[in-house]
């Protein structure tokens, strides 16, 4: 057996699965996160270790008497960019910030006017932006130096409970690539960006491939939680990577459409590929977590946030409605996606701009989202519609752009995470795109390919494509309908000029309503 661990935006996650990729046993809890006025956001990493170490044992407790004996080894994963600063005695100097917290904005300016930005895109693959994890550092070294006076190590949040786990610190590539400070082509940390971050490289963990053996389990974590000591520890990778490779988007030209709270674009590529019209476009390239592969990566901030926001803003009969039918949350979307379903495709000439976040492709943190041509004649169906076409169109425009800017070919598209379990999102991301989707049978990609990197380092798969081809897949296929197809490229002209058009007209209203 192997477990896959992911310590996500959402929720925490563990699985633990067979060689074949079965599900053996889950566990499953909303992520503890700590709001705060802004929009800004921190985890206390204390509080994720006690939800590991709790998951675990439930995830034992599952396999019943001596199903934990056969477990082999445990990897994890994680959203990016955020991390924990550790003093010498382990303990963390201050929250894990998260990666969306707009806190470091401010930071984020400096890699804009003090140094070319091209040059760090040209040795990271990452547009610089405030998100990053050398922002989170800096930040915390402006506002509380003393604090940072004890850091001796910054972890990612995977990294983190590997460590807790082995008592072994690194970092794969693929969650090194978000940091803004690695050299995606040497594959080891930039002295050069180190140096204008001012910033030690002693501060940084080893870079490592993923599936890499870090260690076996502590003994005081085999006693907690029921594992066997003899379980290796190996090095994950980034979440969206992670459940890339349980899909088996691994080959170039392979493409993924991961879809929780944000939603990423990816597509595979055999060699980095960097240019001025990528960089502009805010298209991010790093290491995949499959040794020699690489990726091009484009994002919706708020994909299913903008989904649970539409809930909360015009769902209120819906939401009645499914708690008197005893429906629960799962009711409530099942009966707004209904009512989109009722208007007419291309929501009797509505657009709706989904940057309710900020925009990452292209980059702008002051877009907002916006309805437009809203007549007396629309109703809450059109507008719910019109919200849902406008994350297909924002798909279809990102996926395009990156097949056209890395001059790559899209062969496949698989489709993982909570969206897929929304089929009018779907279907209208493939008659959008005009791109057949296929989705896995899948319940849990990120923690699957978390356990199938976790059997790399301990000699379960040679290595992770022999993983990916050893691990048994169903899927079913949306394929777009082309009448549909053809019906919605007028809409998607319109809607590419959608962002140029109110770029400005939205950056001026951020500066006069600020944030809450």
């Amino acid at each position: 057996m192997l477990i896959g661990i992911d310590i996500g935006t959402t929720n925490w996650k563990m699985g633990a699965y067979d060689e074949d990729g079965r599900e053996l046993a889950r566990y499953r809890r909303p992520t503890l996160t700590h709001e705060e006025p802004g929009g800004r956001a921190t985890y206390d990493p204390a509080e994720i270790w006690q939800a590991v170490e709790e998951g675990l044992a439930e995830l034992v407790r599952q396999l019943g008497p001596g199903g934990a004996r056969r477990v082999a080894g445990i990897a994890v994963t994680s959203m990016a960019e955020a991390g924990v600063l550790l003093d010498r005695a382990g303990e963390a100097v201050y929250p894990a910030i998260a990666w969306y917290d707009p806190r470091t904005e401010e930071l984020g300016r400096f890699w804009r006017e003090q140094v070319d930005p091209y040059r760090v895109y040209e040795i990271t693959g990452f547009p610089p932006q405030y998100i990053a994890s050398v922002n989170k550092i800096r930040w915390i070294r402006q506002h509380h130096p003393e604090r940072f006076e004890r850091a001796v190590r910054w972890l990612c949040m995977a990294d983190y409970v590997a460590w807790r786990l082995s008592g072994q610190q690194a970092m794969d590539f693929s969650l090194a690539s978000r940091t803004m400070m690695f050299d995606i082509r040497k594959r080891a940390w930039s002295r050069e960006l180190l140096e204008l971050a001012a910033l030690d490289e002693a501060l940084l963990p080893p870079a490592v491939p993923s599936g890499t053996p870090l260690g076996r389990i502590r003994p005081e974590v085999a006693e907690a939680t029921g594992l066997p000591q003899g379980v290796m520890v190996s090095a994950g990778g980034h979440d969206h990577w992670c459940g890339a490779l349980a899909a088996g988007v691994v080959a170039p030209g392979d493409a993924l459409d991961s879809t929780g709270t944000a939603e990423a674009i990816i597509i595979v590529l055999e060699r980095p590929v960097f240019s001025k019209e990528l960089f502009q476009s805010g298209f991010a390239v790093g290491c995949h977590v499959v040794p020699d592969r690489y990726y091009a990566v484009g994002a919706t901030q708020a994909a299913g946030a903008t989904i649970e926001w539409v809930r909360a803003v015009l769902g209120e009969t819906e939401e009645r409605a499914a708690r008197e039918a005893g429906e629960g949350a799962a009711g409530v979307y099942r009966r707004l996606m209904a009512l989109a379903a009722h208007a007419p495709p291309g929501s009797r000439g509505l657009l709706f701009l989904p940057h309710l976040r900020g925009a990452v492709s292209p980059p702008d943190a002051l877009s907002r989202g916006a309805w437009v041509g809203v007549r007396s004649y629309h109703t809450r169906a059109d507008l719910i519609r019109a919200v849902v076409e406008g994350l297909a169109h924002e798909f279809a425009y990102i996926v395009h752009r990156l097949s056209e800017l890395t001059t790559t070919p899209v062969r496949r598209v698989a489709a993982v995470g909570g969206g897929v379990r929304n089929e009018l999102w779907c279907q209208l991301k493939a008659d959008i795109s005009g791109l057949a989707l296929e989705i896995p049978e899948v319940e849990e990609a990120t923690t699957l390919g978390a356990a199938m990197l976790a059997g790399v380092g301990a000699g379960i798969y040679q290595d992770a494509l022999d993983a990916a081809r050893r691990v048994r897949r169903l899927s079913r296929t949306l394929a777009p309908h082309p009448e549909s197809t053809q019906r919605y490229q007028p809409y998607h002209a319109l809607y590419r000029e959608l962002y140029p058009a109110l770029a400005g007209l939205h950056a001026r209203l951020g500066e006069l309503g600020g944030r809450d």
